[in-house]
């Protein structure tokens, strides 16, 4: 057989069958100009303008992790998708060389407990490759078991312990967020799983960074309650109130602490006690 005769493997291509089309230099500059305006909108703008930029930026250059985890902000925060906003931070961690984007950890640590305090729309297609790369499942998952995964509350609360670990542990660009609301997310979690020694442990590392963190401090109370550790507890609640006597959770769950334990104050509190008990209130960090 002629040599020439045999099939071409898929994907070679042939140098000199194809002409390369090349940018002249003014086309080159226009399209990074074009660029930077389209990153700049994405970052500045809101809603479906501000996601619009971000789509046009990306068309442009897809490699700016940033670009991916505005994107996600977009759909996150202001189109309250968080399932799409799931798969733009994973697109920012995985564009960047390190994958130690700490805020882009952070956000999809967010986003996973948002979905594990409410998994009745999770979609298992965004949620299962997430899961695999946390080694928190394997590859080998049947359908049903796929299906069963996305809204499984431990795994989630799992990845979220997983995520905010990653983004302590990374490059320190956190934005606007904070290594305070990374411990505060784990406290969350770790309580929801319970687990409350860790738990208590990450609110006080949450405080360690920030000493005035309200939600934090409110966290800690339940926890300490979990614990049965009242006294502690209504303390954590009084500081949470001596910061900010509005937060209204931390007034709920003092009123609750006290009427179940009416021993640990001899003065009666300035708040109204609800008429029956309620659970807790606790603050996650969006």
């Amino acid at each position: 057989m002629d040599p020439m005769d045999r099939l071409m493997p898929i994907g070679l291509i042939v140098t000199g069958a194809i002409a390369l089309i090349t940018l002249s230099p003014a086309a080159q500059a226009q399209r990074t100009e074009d660029y930077q305006y389209w990153a700049d909108r994405c970052r500045e703008e809101v809603g479906t303008i501000g996601l619009e930029a971000c789509e046009k930026a990306i068309e442009l250059d897809d490699r700016d992790p940033a670009l991916w985890l505005n994107r996600g902000v977009k759909y996150d925060r202001d189109l309250r998708e968080p399932n799409r906003a799931l798969v733009s931070y994973r697109e920012a961690i995985q564009r960047d060389p390190d994958q130690n984007y700490a805020l882009a950890w952070y956000n999809q640590c967010a986003v996973l407990l948002k979905l594990a305090n409410d998994p009745r729309n999770n979609d298992p297609e965004i949620l299962l490759p997430i899961f695999t790369e946390l080694e928190l499942i394997t590859d080998e998952t049947t359908p049903t078991e796929r299906e069963l995964f996305a809204s499984n509350r431990t795994l989630l609360y799992e990845s979220v312990v997983k995520s905010c670990d990653r983004a302590l542990n990374g490059d320190d660009n956190w934005g606007t967020a904070s290594p305070a609301r990374a411990w505060n997310n784990i406290g969350y979690a770790k309580d929801e799983l319970g687990q409350y020694q860790a738990a208590l442990t990450a609110y006080e590392n949450a405080l360690a960074a920030d000493p005035n963190h309200i939600n934090a401090l409110n966290n800690k109370g339940i926890t300490l309650e979990n614990l049965n550790r009242h006294a502690e507890a209504l303390a954590a609640y009084d500081t949470a109130l001596a910061l900010d006597t509005n937060h209204e959770k931390a007034r709920r769950n003092r009123a609750r602490l006290l009427q179940l334990q009416p021993n640990l104050e001899t003065d009666p509190p300035e708040i109204e006690d609800p008429e029956t008990p309620e659970a807790p209130e606790t603050d996650p960090e969006d």
